[in-house]
């Protein structure tokens, strides 16, 4: 087992592993903007390390005045007690933890301690399609006539998903220009609209939310498998998207219509 420091190089630390946040920047997004934001002087580095063994196993963690980012691609217990130790983690009272499901709950069960779990969020692709049985409908492009509609209905995931309160007038405005880039997608059945989803960065599915008084019925994966049709027939090789660790039916929704876990992110609070 080996650890090595970077808080003198973080340009190094980045170098490293600049393939591996590549590889899914949806689970290092955390990562890649805590980095950003150190070399932008916006934030200060308490510390940078990785621990490596010899079964090519490793752990890093960038540790901010404001949170830790800790990720790991697999561990044994003697890399969990080192990273413990390194964190001074027993005796910090206060400690936001950004990163990997598996080595932030192997780090609190190492010190018997509890924490707040804040997000839990489950990272998937997508390079090839299942058959799928459509439900009655269609996927359209975001309708401007129903554009009040559709912001009630983004308002609300952000309730579900991020709990927190959403401007609706500057949302309404933002879903315009979706609209307008061809990003922003409905399932509509009927003329009601039973399912929404926009396309970000033109490879990932975000803001997948199903109106209460259609849900499983097969509105919603109807709109994502659709969705993901469309940008693979389009030459994208792999499409992403991020669901909410707790919603057990959107989860099996993403994996009939042939998506696959690739990770697993949790941000928790240490009581």
């Amino acid at each position: 087992m080996m650890v090595r420091r970077y808080n003198n190089s973080i340009e190094e630390f980045e170098l490293k592993y600049r393939k591996i946040i590549s590889s899914n920047s949806e689970l290092y997004y955390p990562l890649a903007k805590g980095i950003e934001n150190l070399k932008k002087n916006e934030t200060s580095l308490i510390d940078c390390f990785d621990i490596t063994d010899d079964y090519n196993n490793w752990i890093i963690t960038l540790y901010l005045k404001e949170y830790c980012l800790i990720y790991s691609n697999g561990f044994s217990d003697n890399m969990i007690l080192k990273l413990s130790k390194l964190l001074k983690f027993e005796i910090t009272p206060e400690f936001r933890v950004f990163g990997s499901r598996n080595v932030v709950q192997a780090l609190f069960s190492l010190n018997k301690c509890c924490y707040d779990l804040i997000k839990h969020r489950i990272i998937y692709s997508c390079d090839t399609i299942q058959a799928f049985d459509y439900a009655p409908g269609k996927m359209e492009l975001g309708d401007y006539k129903r554009i009040d509609d559709l912001t009630r209905l983004f308002v609300e995931f952000i309730e579900a998903y991020d709990n927190k309160k959403e401007d609706f007038n500057k949302r309404r405005d933002i879903i315009q220009q979706q609209i307008n880039n061809r990003t922003f997608y409905q399932w509509n059945n009927n003329n009601c609209i039973c399912s929404i989803a926009i396309i970000m960065n033109k490879n990932t599915i975000s803001g997948f939310y199903t109106d209460l008084r259609f849900r499983n019925k097969g509105f919603g994966g109807s709109l994502i498998h659709s969705l993901t049709r469309k940008m693979l027939n389009g030459g994208i090789p792999k499409c992403w998207l991020k669901a909410d660790g707790k919603n057990a039916i959107s989860n099996k929704v993403f994996v009939k219509t042939g998506y696959e876990k690739t990770g697993e992110f949790f941000h928790v609070v240490k009581k």
